[in-house]
C-alpha cells in the first residue's frame, strides 16, 4: 500500500510528487501515469519524491517495466515530461540503473540524493526549454 500527495511549485512550474509506503511494480506505473499526466496538463516539470519508499522490484523488474511485451500496463505517455527522482542514498545504484533504462526507453529523467539539487536541475532545464 502506498500514498502519493502532490504539491504544485507555482513560482518554479514544478510539480512536486511524495510517495510513501510500498511499492510494487503495479503501484510504480500508477505513479508514474499519474503524476506525469498531471505535471504535463499543468505544463509543468516534474519532481517525484521516492526516499520514503519501501520499494519491492529487482533490476530485472527494472528491465520488463519499460518493456510493453512483458509489461503490457504501461503506456508511457508524455516521455517529454521533464523528471528528478529524490531517492534515498542507501538505494542509489538501483536508481542509476533505473535512470539508464529510462534514458534507454526516451525518457528525460536524473537521479538525485539531495532535493534542493533536484529542484535546482528541474529550474535550469525550464531555463534551457524557454532559450
Amino acid at each position: 500500500m502506498y500514498e502519493i500527495e502532490f504539491i504544485n511549485h507555482d513560482e518554479t512550474e514544478i510539480l512536486e510528487v511524495v510517495a510513501t509506503g510500498k511499492l510494487n511494480l503495479e503501484s510504480a506505473i500508477e505513479i508514474s501515469s499519474k503524476s506525469r499526466e498531471k505535471a504535463h496538463n499543468l505544463g509543468y516539470q516534474l519532481l517525484k519524491d521516492l526516499s520514503k519508499l519501501e520499494l519491492n522490484a529487482g533490476v530485472l523488474q527494472v528491465m520488463e517495466f519499460f518493456d510493453p511485451k512483458k509489461n503490457e500496463k504501461l503506456n508511457i505517455k508524455h516521455k517529454y515530461v521533464v523528471t528528478a527522482l529524490f531517492v534515498e542514498s542507501s538505494k542509489l545504484y538501483y536508481w542509476k540503473f533505473w535512470e539508464t533504462v529510462a534514458s534507454n526507453n526516451g525518457l528525460v529523467s536524473k537521479i538525485f540524493v539531495d532535493k534542493e539539487r533536484a529542484f535546482k536541475w528541474l529550474q535550469n532545464k525550464a531555463e534551457e526549454k524557454q532559450k
